[in-house]
């Protein structure tokens, strides 16, 4: 009696498992990193945004307003919506010199003051 079968054996299958298994254990990890790698660059974007809200309310003189956010409604149609990637917006303006600090949902803080951008 000659029985023919074809297929895979059970071996060859938790093999292929095994495998399966120690590739996504190491992929996961990475995608994570990646993800709160966007989520600092999104908060960066965000404080860039503020920065051009800004200058774009400053009035003939060079001064400007008293705003104490990004979302503040002294910018008119130059205030910005929140974003889910930052947890927190300071503005702190000085009349012609204003420090914006961000702070994203990951925690690393996004500070722009006179004219340079630094993250910590």
């Amino acid at each position: 009696m000659n029985k023919s079968s074809s297929g895979f054996t059970l071996i060859e299958l938790l093999i292929v498992c095994a495998i399966l298994g120690i590739l996504a254990a190491v992929l996961v990890p990475s995608l994570a990193g990646a993800r709160h790698k966007t989520v600092d660059t999104a908060a960066l974007a965000y404080t860039r945004q503020c920065v051009n809200s800004l200058e774009a309310s400053r009035d003939y003189q060079g001064f400007i307003k008293d705003i104490k956010s990004c979302e503040d409604p002294l910018l008119g149609d130059g205030a910005l919506k929140g974003v889910p990637s930052v947890k927190q917006t300071v503005v702190i303006v000085n009349q012609t010199e204003y420090t914006i600090q961000t702070t994203s949902v990951t925690g690393k803080v996004v500070r722009y003051e006179k004219a340079l951008f630094t993250s910590s």
